[in-house]
């Protein structure tokens, strides 16, 4: 006896199954819904992720440039450093 994918319930189908068996049966048939709501839904999620994905970006960005900065602070310390010294 094989792994049979049909037949395996996913974690995440139990909530759906939990929240509405009737979705939960019509999806796992093959039904797609669509509703201009799922849509809506649908580009929300995607404009949020792309906000997420530009935040990292920006977060990387201000992580190197605080790190450039320290940088040229330790530079600035060791040359007043040399010519008081």
């Amino acid at each position: 006896m094989g792994f049979d994918k049909s037949t395996t319930v996913k974690s995440s189908e139990i909530g759906q199954h939990e929240y509405c068996s009737v979705g939960w049966y019509l999806r796992r048939c093959g039904y797609k819904p669509s509703s201009k709501a799922l849509d809506k839904g649908l580009k929300a999620h995607a404009d949020l992720g792309n906000k997420i994905t530009s935040a990292l970006g920006y977060e990387k960005i201000s992580r190197k440039t605080l790190y450039l900065g320290l940088g040229l602070l330790v530079i600035v310390f060791i040359l007043l450093a040399w010519f008081f010294l």
